[in-house]
């Protein structure tokens, strides 16, 4: 090994072993770091993603735990409640009038009780509509725009199944139901839902809809769909790169800028190395190359390092030269 890097420094220059240097060792070095680097960049990306998806789970199965409540009290009124009954099949008498509203004061103990953030409503023909909703000044403008959407209802549509639809300028998730006299159901509002996902995601740019249709496959590092149970829609989110990346901690981000900053520091080491190192080792091999032949010489004067150097071995190298020349020409006067 020894006498090879001899044969190797008969042909190689200080510059080349340099050059060799950084090619070498230094650059795949800086590669291997960015590649591990990234490869950690990814994981992290992926689980931050599937901490949102996790968290997208969590409120779909809230919320259908909420449809399926409303739905089974909902289907199952015309069969277990006497109120209803009685509501359905006579609305003129004064037993069929109090019948209808004890169905309200039932549907509105049903929603307080187990806490749905959404509305019953319950209409007889000839009659105003009953509208029971979550308690909270929050729910004032869903009642009334509930209330108008069944009241402004011309044909009273017999879902057995949620559905999404506009009511005013909101879209919520309605089960309707027709029964003799009665047009009841359920409504949830949908941005009351999409707000709670958002809060709890709360990335610095993201986008949170529902749709028929889920997001396209090929974007699988910044999108997540996931099927509703009831109704037959995908809840879609859509963020960016740098968003997610804004959540990482603080040393992993200082990680990724170190490890892609140090691509840049090779040209830039390479130039010091050059300037400190290089040039003056040349410099001083083409100062001792002139005085390799006494014999062609007639002035030594002239033959001096003025050069000042930025190490300080250097510039004993170039003391020791200047002293050396100064003893020649002072042999050669004499």
């Amino acid at each position: 090994m020894k006498k090879w890097l001899i044969q190797l420094g008969t042909k190689f220059n200080i510059s080349n072993w340099v050059t060799l240097l950084f090619l070498a060792v230094i650059l795949p070095l800086n590669l291997f770091i960015i590649l591990i680097t990234n490869q950690s960049i990814s994981s992290l990306k992926k689980g931050i993603m599937n901490g949102i998806e996790h968290m997208m789970e969590i409120h779909i199965r809230e919320l259908d735990s909420d449809m399926a409540v409303m739905e089974n009290y909902v289907f199952s009124m015309d069969i277990s409640n006497p109120d209803f009954i009685a509501a359905s099949n006579d609305a003129s008498t004064s037993k069929g009038r109090l019948a209808f509203y004890n169905l309200y004061r039932e549907l509105q103990d049903h929603i307080s009780i187990n806490q749905i953030s959404g509305i019953y409503f319950l209409k007889k023909k000839g009659n105003r509509v009953l509208a029971a909703s979550a308690f909270g000044t929050g729910m004032i403008d869903y009642w009334k725009e509930c209330v108008d959407y069944v009241e402004n209802s011309q044909e009273h549509p017999d879902f057995a199944y949620w559905h999404i639809a506009k009511v005013g300028t909101r879209e919520y998730f309605i089960l309707e139901q027709t029964q003799g006299l009665l047009y009841y159901g359920a409504m949830i509002p949908t941005d009351i839902f999409l707000s709670n996902v958002e809060k709890d995601i709360s990335l610095s740019h993201q986008k949170l809809e529902i749709s028929d249709s889920p997001l396209p496959s090929e974007l699988e590092e910044t999108v997540v769909s996931l099927p509703f149970s009831r109704p037959e829609v995908y809840l879609n989110f859509e963020t960016d790169t740098q968003s997610v990346t804004g959540n990482f901690p603080f040393y992993q981000r200082l990680e990724y800028f170190i490890a892609f900053g140090s691509l840049l520091v090779i040209p830039l080491l390479y130039y010091m190395l050059n300037r400190i190192l290089i040039e003056p080792m040349r410099d001083l091999e083409s100062y001792l190359s002139r005085v390799e032949d006494f014999s062609k010489f007639r002035d030594f004067s002239e033959v001096r390092i003025k050069r000042q150097y930025y190490t300080k071995e250097l510039n004993h190298v170039k003391m020791g030269f200047n002293n050396f020349m100064n003893q020649i020409q002072h042999l050669k006067i004499e």
